[in-house]
């Protein structure tokens, strides 16, 4: 048996955020966690101390009060670590930072329009 994809998800909001994407992110990352792809989510959060062991996948928080060239720096250099081992990037925002750090990477890259 093969192995899944090891998807990097990036988005600026995820519970208990409210809003679209911090709805249907979860579930979409779940839903691929259940196909035994290796699922990371990596957000924005006014609360970093959110328990995320409820999540079968992997959840990264950056502080999102930060000022902006900090949460850019902070963001890109995130997505550098953690596209690494990814085999694709999945962008549901801060799509700047993601394209950025994936001139470096160069891997696949989905954005939903």
């Amino acid at each position: 048996m093969s192995r899944g994809l090891r998807v990097c998800i990036i988005t600026g909001i995820f519970p208990p955020d409210i809003g679209g994407p911090a709805t249907y992110v979860p579930h979409m990352a779940a839903a691929l966690a259940e196909r035994r792809h290796s699922i990371t989510v990596l957000t924005l959060s006014d609360c970093l101390d959110h328990d995320d062991g409820q999540y079968g996948f992997r959840v990264m928080r950056l502080p999102r009060r930060l000022s902006k060239p900090w949460r850019w720096l902070r963001t890109v250099s995130a997505i550098l670590r953690l596209g690494q081992d990814a085999d694709v990037l999945f962008v549901n925002g801060l799509a700047i930072e993601a394209v950025l750090a994936n001139l470096w990477l160069g891997k696949p890259m989905v954005q939903p329009c």
